[in-house]
């Protein structure tokens, strides 16, 4: 995958790691990297993004706005709401602080 998407033959290792690294980093900040760019070029048909019920999906609402073509849609994560162990609930529900 990272020499047909960067161009990346070698085999990752402890030597060349931070290398690999530093070359990933540089190719992610080209605007052919750009979440847009990779979608269309893909041809993928739809991106699913991992959201709380707690979440206002602000996000979800300006990539509708910015009349991007491609198709975001969230998934639901209960854990803030139904896992009694979650801190977030505990706080939000109860005002307990661990």
């Amino acid at each position: 995958m990272l020499a047909g998407l960067f161009g990346i033959d070698e085999r990752i290792s402890v030597d060349n790691a931070d290398e690999i690294y530093n070359q990933i980093e540089v190719s992610l900040s080209k605007p052919e990297f750009s979440v847009r760019s990779l979608y269309k070029k893909y041809n993928i048909e739809v991106i699913s993004t991992t959201d709380s019920p707690l979440d206002d999906l602000a996000y979800h609402q300006a990539i509708q706005q910015d009349r991007w073509e491609g198709r975001v849609v969230p998934c639901f994560r209960p854990d803030p709401v139904v896992n009694p162990d979650y801190q977030a609930l505990a706080t939000m529900c109860c005002g307990w602080e661990s």
